[in-house]
């Protein structure tokens, strides 16, 4: 069975050890040293799904982010962190933003596709459902309108393919997901998950180190704690960080992201805006700095960081 992974490499393909990873999207790429032991090398390595430890993964703001397309039954799970293979094919190639929307959208088929499966998971299809549990590792998943789920135990896992639904996970690791138009989803747990496909869709998280993604049209997504990830592909999307190097990538038209938070980078689509923050030791105050795309060299989807001088500087 087919199955997405995510990575990412340096801008010139090359990663640990050497290795070059082609970048042009339909490419296939072969391990030629590969060994199906499950230890790290010899071999391809990514995070099947999405899901693992995205410590690996390159925290440079001119990394590529790669999405790749791998046999599922062939890859070798390494300590619950990341997977390797012999061969797979690259689908996407390119930034964050783009990456961790296709892959999140595909997380949110996978999620939904258990709800049919009520010896695996709590589940409810019909519209206004409520699910609600305080275990551990607990999943819920919703296909009706109107629907509210909420965890409070860590890495709980929720799903909801109907309009208006509401998803609440306190615990760590958790991963909300919703398809349906103008749903909530909000984490306070560190190295949570949130992804929304639907138009309208608000996300927020609280913990550090969360990921949040929206591939609707009018999203917005905040994020409170460090280096949070947030990415959204939907026209009119807003992103907002306030925690210190965090990364904002929105590439829908007439987006913003503000990065509220020290050391933060930004980037926006066509007709877009991005603001980012510094600390003015003279006058002891925050400031902000707002780029607008089209306007005074600042270009759509190229990340922007602030340097020396506080001014925007394409990364």
């Amino acid at each position: 069975m087919k199955a997405l992974a995510i990575r990412t490499c340096a801008k010139d393909g090359s990663t640990y050890g050497g290795f070059k990873w082609p970048l042009e999207v339909g490419a296939t790429v072969t391990a030629t040293d590969w060994d199906a032991k499950a230890s790290c090398g010899n071999g391809l390595h990514a995070l099947l799904d999405g899901n693992g430890d995205y410590g690996l993964l390159s925290n440079d703001v001119d990394a590529v982010w790669q999405v790749v397309e791998v046999d599922r039954e062939k890859c070798v799970i390494i300590d619950d962190k990341k997977v390797k293979f012999e061969t797979c094919k690259i689908v996407y190639s390119g930034n964050m933003g783009g990456a961790m929307t296709m892959i999140s959208d595909n997380w949110i088929k996978l999620a939904l596709k258990d709800i049919a499966n009520g010896d695996k998971i709590q589940s409810a299809s019909g519209d206004y459902s409520r699910l609600a549990a305080s275990g551990y590792s607990s999943q819920l998943a919703a296909s009706g309108h109107y629907s509210r789920l909420a965890a409070s135990g860590d890495y709980s896992q929720l799903a909801a393919s109907g309009d208006y639904s509401q998803l609440a996970a306190s615990g760590y690791s958790s991963q909300l997901a919703a398809s349906g138009y103008s749903s909530r989803l909000a984490a306070s747990g560190h190295y949570s998950r949130l992804a929304a496909s639907g138009d309208y869709s608000q996300l927020a998280a609280s913990g550090h180190y969360s990921r949040l993604a929206a591939s609707g049209h009018y999203s917005r997504l905040a994020a409170s704690g460090y280096s949070s990830r947030l990415a959204a592909s939907g026209h009119y999307s807003r992103l907002a960080a306030s925690g210190d190097y965090s990364q904002l990538a929105a590439s829908g038209k007439k987006s913003i992201a503000v990065g509220v938070g020290l050391n933060s980078t930004a980037s926006a689509g066509e007709y877009g805006c991005i603001a980012l923050s510094y600390w003015d030791s003279e006058k002891e105050r925050y400031r902000l700095v707002v780029g607008y795309v089209g306007e005074k060299g600042i270009k759509a989807d190229v990340v922007y960081k602030l340097n020396e001088k506080n001014k925007l500087v394409a990364v």
